[in-house]
Parts: C-alpha cells; structure tokens; sequence
C-alpha cells in the first residue's frame, strides 16, 4: 500500500515537473502517461527497496550463522518449553540431538 501511494506520488510529481518543462511543446498522451507510470514505478521500487531493504539488513547478529553452542541451546529451550507446556518432566522424552550426535 505504502509502495503504490508512494509511486502515485511519484508520477503526480513528474507529471508536474514535465508540463512545467516542456507545457508549451509537448502535450501528455497515453503512451507518454504510461512511460511516467513506468519510470516512477521504477524509480519508487528502487527507492522503498533501498529505504526498506538496507534498514532492514544494517548490523545486529543476525548476519552470522548461529553457533553450534547457540542451536543446541536453542533447541534445548524449546524442548523445555515444550515440556512444561505438555505438562511432562524434563527427563520424560529422549535427548533431541541423539540422531545428530552418533
């Protein structure tokens, strides 16, 4: 939603700055509506790409692959979990990396 108001924009902006350049030569037509469409549709999914994409991916840990460490204490979380939400003791099922392990 946000991409296509932001286009939308985009085009209303062009639009503007094209009848101010070139009003007294050039009249819009469909096909050059359609290549404003285009060219802000462009121009607006490179610019919410790059907004979004590169705030999306600055820093923090998750660009590194978890630790052997970090995945066997997570699953032993979610063990834990699990068993306290079934309502069973900790030593009630067998050890989650016993495939892994052999």
């Amino acid at each position: 939603m946000v991409y296509y108001l932001f286009t939308l924009g985009l085009c209303q902006i062009e639009v503007v700055i094209m009848e101010a350049l070139f009003g007294k030569f050039w009249t819009i037509s469909l096909g050059d509506m359609a290549v404003i469409i285009f060219i802000a549709f462009f121009v607006g999914g490179l610019l919410i790409g790059f907004m979004f994409g590169r705030a999306a991916t600055i820093g923090g840990p998750e660009h590194r692959d978890p630790t052997e460490a970090e995945i066997k204490a997570a699953k032993e979380r979610y063990r834990n979990e699990y068993l306290e939400y079934r309502g069973r003791p900790n030593d009630s099922l067998p050890p989650i990396n016993r495939s892994d392990e052999e």
